[in-house]
């Protein structure tokens, strides 16, 4: 398991998976997307676990995938599915559709279950061509959307991934009406937050909880110009600053993912088919 202890602009080079566990405010240029992750740290993973969070690119920097995972047990179990969560990453960095992701995520969910503890696990990718978005949500949040034409945030409904069998058969801690799929069509402005459970525990200055209703209210803030690196940093201050409680004894992950129109650059384009011999070659090497 990686630690992630990183602050500032950042790069996300082709073939690349970014992340881990750990105190962190990051924000990439992506192939159409722009990523802002922010992350702190409170919990001793020696004995609750605790989130960590992936980024990855394919050869060619058209596929964005991104995974946020809640995970519960002692130090080693977390680190043993925290290394699993990245390595499905690695190994479907190059495939668009994530099912396979999925089913291995599945899997994971399962033995951490088997071992005594527990993962939530929110999974993204996003496919710059087609700006298509896909989610599945295996015990997270819901995410929330936000659609530039409208310059409205909405709470996201999804299929249960049980009406979608073909896919995963969803086991462990996570119960099939938590377990989720959607798959949406973006168009250049639009934003998708992704955030751990840590936010929506949170309490306004009134004592009441602030829920996903609340934190929705509070994303209406990062309006469709609001092009700022420190977009999750201000966001999050602003709830920390309602309750003297807030944020204090959990860890806490939040993703902003906004398109833009900017494209994969044509060196990227060129150089995908010799990353992929390479990647092939090195598979073979360490067989």
């Amino acid at each position: 398991m990686s630690s992630s202890n990183e602050k500032g602009k950042d790069s996300l080079r082709c073939m690349e998976v970014r992340g881990g566990h750990g105190a962190v405010a990051n924000f990439f240029k992506r192939p159409g997307l722009y990523v802002w992750i922010w992350g702190e740290s409170q919990r001793d993973t020696k004995l609750e676990g605790g989130d960590v969070h992936y980024i990855s690119s394919c050869a060619s920097g058209r596929i964005t995938r991104m995974l946020m995972s809640d995970i519960g047990g002692t130090e080693d179990l977390f680190a043993d599915v925290a290394d699993r969560m990245r390595d499905l990453l690695k190994r479907n960095i190059n495939v668009i559709a994530q099912n396979s992701a999925v089913r291995q995520m599945s899997a994971n969910l399962s033995s951490a279950s088997n071992e005594g503890g527990f993962a939530s696990t929110l999974l993204c990718t996003y496919f710059s061509p087609l700006r298509s978005f896909t989610i599945c949500n295996a015990g997270h949040p819901p995410p929330l959307l936000y659609r530039s034409t409208t310059n409205q945030w909405h709470i996201l409904s999804s299929q249960t991934q049980s009406e979608q069998s073909q896919d995963v058969c969803p086991s462990g801690n996570v119960t099939p009406s938590e377990y989720q799929s959607l798959k949406l069509t973006l168009e250049i402005g639009d934003m998708v937050l992704n955030y751990s459970n840590a936010l929506t525990e949170c309490r306004l200055n009134n004592g009441q909880t602030l829920g996903v209703e609340g934190l929705r209210k509070f994303a209406k803030r990062l309006n469709q110009s609001y092009n700022s690196e420190s977009a999750l940093e201000e966001l999050v201050s602003q709830i920390r600053s309602e309750h003297r409680d807030n944020l204090r004894n959990e860890d806490t992950t939040v993703m902003l993912c906004k398109v833009t129109q900017s494209r994969v650059p044509m060196r990227d384009n060129f150089l995908a088919p010799f990353r992929l011999a390479r990647r092939s070659v090195s598979d073979r090497t360490s067989l």
